[in-house]
């Protein structure tokens, strides 16, 4: 049904111009004219009852488009339009004239429809004028007149989906002076005759060229998806597509052409995608970062990427109608998420560092950290990059290697060997000594009054250092259980960050 009208029109017209051709002369077809304009009147309808209504049947086939202006919402494009009615005043019997069926008559000889463009976006192109070419009319009253066109159309973009968005653009046409009790621009049969796109001439292939440009300061490109065509009836509830109330003079019949584009622009996806996605993953990395100084440099470093490419976004947005584009809303919390994480490593790096001595957690979260220690991705150790950090731990793992022998077990046969016969006999061994020689050594004198005054003082500094060492101890303890508390914190917030993406990719890719 689509495309039969358009097939009526050509056979139509190539049949009539044969039959006219062959079996017409000029003679006949003076007398033809003659006879059938005897007495017309263009200016009135080609109807004998004032009540029929006339029938027009309007096609369009598109074949450029020239420009997609996103400022202005607007398009231009340029093709041909088709007209066709019956003339109840231009009929005749062919056998009288030689079997002519058809003849050309000047189209301002005869009546046409005032047919106006209702969205055009120029001010000098609101009449459409079909008097480029001759009509052809047919022995029983049907007048096919057609024209080329050039619109400029305004149009209702959505940049909702804003790089990959769908727009619709319609052309829509109405007879400006009779209501729809006198002219209906388009029939029941006709609704499923949408526009024909023809945007390219190749006749060995057939293939026709699918995509349009924008204009000279824009980059996209747009690809032709389809075209489409409504006929409604326009009056005080707006362009309905049935009319409820019998007052027909109320409304005026509008046919509805359209064309859907769809935006293809394959570097939004190296320029706007990959560095969004990019620097989600280096924010939500920096959570798993066992050093606070580290996480706080790939949290600057996600926000100068957003900045960088934030711009191109910002600087190629389309202008805004009333909906946001996702990507936008997508951009911006992103960048708001990196922010708040930049903010919670300051603010645990300022905890850990300032207060060494550790401060007291409410138990509430100490609980939530208790149950989150037994869970198995809260057990996996932080990722370092701290060099004493990793050979410490490759010490530890190697404790076992390593067989420590006594200290006092002490034979260097170098050093042995290396001394004389005097210095051997003045070592004392210590498996030769007698009992006698205990004695003699425990009837020495073992301390004076300067020596216990000494050992005092010394074994007061080692209770203070003892002291020292305990608190020490304590303190790192604290230390390190505010550290492990704060890094099961900061894993729980890589949960919730992980959700608010999430959320975000579900708004805006829906």
């Amino acid at each position: 049904m689509k495309q039969f009208f358009l097939v009526y029109f050509v056979s139509f017209f190539l049949s009539s111009l044969i039959v006219s051709t062959i079996g017409a002369s000029p003679q006949h077809n003076k007398l033809i004219t003659k006879k059938i304009l005897k007495n017309y009147n263009k200016k009135h309808r080609p109807v004998k009852s004032e009540a029929s209504p006339v029938n027009i049947f309007v096609q369009l086939r598109i074949t450029h488009v020239e420009s997609i202006n996103q400022k202005e919402q607007a398009m231009a494009l340029h093709g041909q339009l088709f007209t066709s009615w019956k003339d109840e005043y231009l009929t005749w019997d062919s056998e009288e004239f030689n079997h002519t069926t058809a003849i050309y008559l000047d189209a301002f000889q005869i009546w046409q429809p005032a047919l106006t463009l209702i969205n055009n976006a120029d001010a000098k192109g609101w009449n459409i004028h079909l008097g480029s070419t001759p009509a052809l009319v047919s022995s029983s009253g049907y007048v096919i007149l057609s024209g080329i066109f050039s619109f400029y159309v305004t149009c209702k973009f959505d940049f909702s989906y804003y790089p990959y968005d769908t727009q619709e653009c319609p052309i829509a046409l109405t007879e400006w002076i009779y209501d729809v009790s006198k002219v209906n621009l388009s029939e029941f049969t006709n609704e499923q005759a949408k526009p024909i796109l023809k945007l390219s001439w190749d006749p060995i292939r057939n293939k026709s060229r699918e995509h349009a440009g924008g204009n000279k300061y824009e980059m996209e490109k747009w690809k032709i998806e389809d075209t489409w065509k409504r006929h409604c009836y326009w009056g005080p509830e707006g362009c309905v597509d049935t009319i409820t109330n019998l007052q027909l003079e109320w409304y005026w019949s509008v046919v509805e052409f359209g064309i859907k584009i769809t935006r293809e622009a394959s570097y939004f996806t190296m320029t706007i995608t990959i560095p969004t996605i990019t620097a989600i993953f280096i924010t939500l990395t920096s959570f798993w970062i066992a050093s606070y100084k580290i996480a706080l440099v790939l949290n600057i470093f996600s926000i100068i990427i957003q900045g960088l490419f934030g711009w191109n976004l910002v600087h190629g947005l389309p202008p805004g109608n009333g909906n946001v584009p996702r990507i936008v809303y997508l951009y911006g919390g992103n960048l708001l998420l990196t922010l708040l994480a930049y903010i919670i490593h300051v603010l645990f790096g300022h905890l850990e560092h300032i207060y060494p001595e550790g401060i007291i957690i409410p138990s509430h979260i100490t609980n939530i950290t208790k149950v989150l220690k037994k869970k198995k991705l809260f057990q996996v150790k932080g990722i370092t990059f701290d060099p004493s950090t990793m050979l410490d731990e490759k010490v530890e793992n190697n404790e076992d290697l390593v067989n420590l022998e006594d200290p006092m077990n002490i034979e260097n046969p170098t050093i042995i060997q290396g001394m004389s016969k005097e210095d051997n006999e003045k070592i004392i061994s210590l498996e030769n000594l007698s009992s006698e020689s205990d004695i003699e050594l425990q009837e020495t004198p073992t301390y004076n009054e300067e020596n216990s005054i000494n050992s005092s003082l010394n074994n007061t500094e080692i209770e203070e250092n003892k002291e020292k060492k305990c608190e020490l101890i304590n303190i790192n303890s604290k230390k390190n259980h505010l550290k492990d508390q704060l890094f099961l914190i900061r894993r729980l917030m890589f949960i919730i960050f992980v959700i608010f993406y999430l959320i975000i990719l579900f708004i805006c890719c829906r």
